[in-house]
Order: C-alpha cells, then structure tokens, then sequence
C-alpha cells in the first residue's frame, strides 16, 4: 500500500471517530445525564485505534493481532461501562456499543473500503441521533402495524 493511500484510509478512520463522537458530546450535552463516557477525541482515538490494529494485523500477517487488540479495547470499554454505570445507577449500553462500532469502522478503513466506513459511520451516526423519532416512532406502531394478521378465508 503506499503511503498516501495509508494516510487517506487513517485520515477517513479519524475524520469517521470524530463524527460519531461530536453526535455523543450533543447527545450528552442535551440531556441531564450523567458524566460523558467518551466524546468527540475519545471515538477518534478508538476508530485509530481499530486502523493501527488492522496495520498490525496487516504487517504480521495474521488476523488474530487485529482480534487481540480488539478484544483488548473492547474490554476496557466493558470495565468503563461497569464503572460508569454504578456511579449513574442506570443501564444503557448504546454509548459503549457506539465505541465498539467505531473501532470496528477504523478497521474497515484501512482493510477494506473507505467508502463501506463512512458509510457504516453515517448510519452509526444518524441511529445514535434518531432517538427521540424512534421512541416516537414505536409509541405510535401498534402490534398489528408490526405482525398483520393474515384473513384466509
């Protein structure tokens, strides 16, 4: 891969981890929750983070460095959340899920596309924005609306 490709697919990662990170700091800004569990740098960091492990992954020649230090992230946002939700006293994981895409998305950019990470990270980034319209959205749907029932007569 030569070297202006590399800088564009982690310059994709960066820009992607900073999108869904600036939707979690208004999100949180928004609303009376408590503390924010990461925000616009954090993200950024984490879809780098999931680039420079795809990298490793990629100049090692084995997929289990990606899967290693995946796992290795995704459990320190597993202990985060534990702590965070003990101090909050409540449960919500879509935060902490948020996190896990964005690492995922960063190692997209660089494995496979930078088109499928941008647009993994724009639909990550609207799902996360839509929540009032979704609560909305499931208030007004009825069973019926979901499973029809079927008049075979």
């Amino acid at each position: 891969m030569i070297n202006q490709d590399i800088f564009l697919r982690f310059g994709a990662a960066l820009l992607i981890g900073v999108l869904i990170g600036m939707q979690r700091e208004y999100a949180y800004s928004s609303s009376k929750e408590g503390g924010l569990f990461a925000g616009a740098r954090t993200f950024a960091l984490m879809s780098l983070f999931g680039a420079l492990a795809a990298l490793l992954a990629d100049l090692f020649f084995t997929p289990w460095v990606f899967i290693g230090l995946i796992v290795l992230l995704g459990v320190m946002v597993i202990v985060a959340y534990f702590i965070s939700a003990t101090k909050r006293d409540e449960i919500g994981l879509t935060t902490e899920v948020a996190a896990l895409i964005t690492m995922l998305i960063g190692g997209i950019c660089y494995l496979h596309s930078v088109e499928i990470a941008a647009a993994l990270g724009v639909v990550t980034t609207v799902l996360l924005a839509a929540k009032w319209e979704l609560r909305q959205f499931v208030k007004v749907i009825t069973q019926e609306d979901i499973l029809p029932r079927c008049n075979l007569q």
